[in-house]
């Protein structure tokens, strides 16, 4: 997973986030030089919704 600095609906749970790709970035995230990959990894600017839960992720038992 690649991890970016978090969004305003994220930041109030965590200080980072995974990127989320619009589907047309996709080609260019796989098939672009490195440089031009890393500059789509940023926090998500879209709408989102975030829902807070009690379970721990998959590992942390």
């Amino acid at each position: 997973m690649v991890m970016t600095d978090a969004n305003d609906v994220v930041r109030g749970v965590h200080n980072r986030m995974p990127v989320i790709l619009a589907p047309d970035d996709w080609n260019a995230y796989l098939s672009a030089e490195p440089r031009d990959a890393y500059a789509l990894c940023q926090p998500f600017a879209g709408a989102m919704q975030m829902d807070r839960t009690d379970e721990p992720w998959a590992g942390r038992r």
